[in-house]
């Protein structure tokens, strides 16, 4: 048997997560309920095709994978990014970001192209600055 956070249990989580049962997930990524039932209990591990139906479905591969929560802000609203960020205490592989940063991400994700250039332009700007005093 694997440890308690291994891949078999992360892709449970994941299938609750979406509110599916068993055989409902199974369908959606194209195999039986027998064979999703052996990757939760860890008899064996799914292949690249069934991890890439999962990422159609909007599963966390990553998380899947290595255990680590990419957070898809674009598809989150700002309170749920918050949320999601404070649960997990992380951004992308392990980085910390405060909620501060959280909410510029949020917005910088938000603006037209125009908009992040200037955004990128004061920051630079402002650290520039900064750095000079």
């Amino acid at each position: 048997m694997m440890a308690t956070n291994s891949l078999s249990t992360r892709l449970k989580e994941e299938r609750k997560r979406l509110g599916m049962t068993q055989q409902e997930i199974a369908d959606k990524v194209s195999i039986t309920r027998e064979t999703w039932s052996r990757y939760e209990s860890a008899k064996i591990a799914p292949g690249s095709e069934v991890l890439l139906n999962l990422v159609n479905l909007g599963v966390d591969t990553n998380y899947i994978l290595t255990g680590v929560r990419i957070i898809p802000i674009d598809s989150l609203s700002r309170s749920s990014v918050l949320t999601t960020a404070e649960e997990t205490g992380t951004y992308k592989a392990g980085v910390q970001l405060t909620q501060q940063e959280l909410e510029l991400i949020y917005c910088y994700r938000k603006v037209s192209e125009d908009g992040k250039k200037s955004i990128e332009d004061i920051a630079k700007l402002l650290a520039t600055q900064q750095a000079k005093q």
